[in-house]
């Protein structure tokens, strides 16, 4: 989950200082590991669509 916080947050925009605080990293290993070249291998987006649905709509058994 702490990789993904970090790629999702970078992708987002948030600074290498930022989520190397949020994970007690030093900013420079979070640039060279999240944030360089090919680092970010997926976009939000593409996570979201990996992700199974948060409620099944077709399960109404009412």
């Amino acid at each position: 989950m702490r990789g993904t916080h970090a790629t999702l947050a970078a992708s987002a925009g948030a600074t290498a200082e930022l989520i190397a605080q949020q994970l007690s990293h030093d900013p420079q290993m979070t640039k060279l590991h999240y944030m360089a070249d090919g680092g970010l291998d997926l976009t939000a987006e593409q996570i979201a669509e990996e992700l199974p649905p948060l409620h099944d709509d077709d399960d109404d058994d009412d």
